[in-house]
């Protein structure tokens, strides 16, 4: 008997017999929809900060500046709660990413996978269940290299079916970043990946420090004026370009944040500033399925967006 059949039958039993708790104003007055909010926010993935991870890692970032923790004691309280809360981390994992990293030892948090792990399971979700790995709808890849191996090894399973993937390149993914390289996406690895059938939108996410934030939007300046020759497939040859191909800079999304300019062994870098903070910036473009007739001609290379 596998855990999700094992689940059922608990379930089974603890609908044929637990306690009402109706002497709790937590059932007796509060009603069944905000009580379902106050129990989703107690089974939320959080940062836990009794573990942070060190500044100057790889992969410390904002939402990702510790251990992530989802506490279950409130699973533990009776059968009734039990009965009401059981759904809720399925339903975390639908509605808010999941993460994982694509990277080398020092580039991933402690216990995380990487791609020269041939294991089966993740080691982070080696205890989910079937039905857990299909919940999961929006999967956030760390992405150190755009590559067919990497991300078809890892997507390649059954039980990953999510419909959007968020790709995101940190400043320290990108190629040679320590010497300055130039900005390059590569279009030929693009085409030659397949995601699953599921997949109906793609979010690449574009980090690079706020002193070559020029150079990036010259990187997606061209993207965007080639915009064909950078699209994404799915199984179900489902084929997904850059959202809204007339103006794609109106979609954009972009943030900033601080964060550190030495990484791991306290190396300094010629292009960082003096100090120990620097501002990075992300810029977000989304890629989704389009009816290509129904967008005005577009002759490639031919039009210049200006980069906003």
């Amino acid at each position: 008997m596998d855990c999700s059949e094992t689940l059922d039958r608990l379930q089974a039993e603890a609908i044929e017999n637990h306690h009402s708790q109706s002497q709790s104003p937590l059932f007796s007055t509060i009603p069944a929809e905000i009580r379902n909010e106050i129990f989703k926010l107690a089974v939320t993935e959080y940062e836990d900060p009794s573990r942070p991870w060190p500044r100057n890692s790889y992969y410390w970032r904002p939402g990702f500046r510790g251990h992530r923790k989802v506490d279950v004691a409130l699973l533990q309280t009776c059968k009734r709660v039990w009965l009401e809360t059981r759904p809720l981390p399925f339903q975390t994992l639908v509605e808010a990413p999941v993460a994982f990293f694509l990277a080398q030892f020092e580039r991933r948090p402690p216990g995380l996978w990487h791609p020269n792990d041939k294991r089966r399971h993740l080691f982070r979700t080696r205890p989910w269940s079937f039905r857990q790995w299909l919940s999961v709808k929006t999967m956030r890849i760390f992405l150190q290299g755009l590559t067919t191996t990497n991300i078809s090894n890892f997507l390649n399973h059954h039980y990953t079916q999510p419909s959007t993937i968020i790709f995101t390149t940190r400043y320290t993914d990108w190629f040679l970043w320590e010497k300055k390289n130039p900005l390059y996406l590569d279009k030929h690895q693009m085409a030659s990946i397949t995601l699953p059938s599921s997949v109906t939108k793609v979010v690449m996410e574009f980090e690079m420090i706020e002193s070559r934030e020029r150079e990036l939007k010259q990187l997606l300046e061209d993207v965007f004026n080639h915009a064909l020759a950078y699209g994404w497939k799915n199984r179900s040859e489902t084929r997904m370009y850059i959202r809204n191909l007339e103006d794609p800079w109106r979609y954009v999304e972009e943030w900033k944040w601080d964060g550190p300019t030495k990484f791991g062994d306290g190396q300094t870098f010629a292009h960082h500033p003096p100090g120990d903070t620097m501002t990075y910036v992300v810029k977000a473009v989304t890629w989704e399925p389009q009816d290509l007739k129904a967008v005005p001609q577009r002759v490639e290379g031919a039009k210049r967006i200006t980069a906003g």
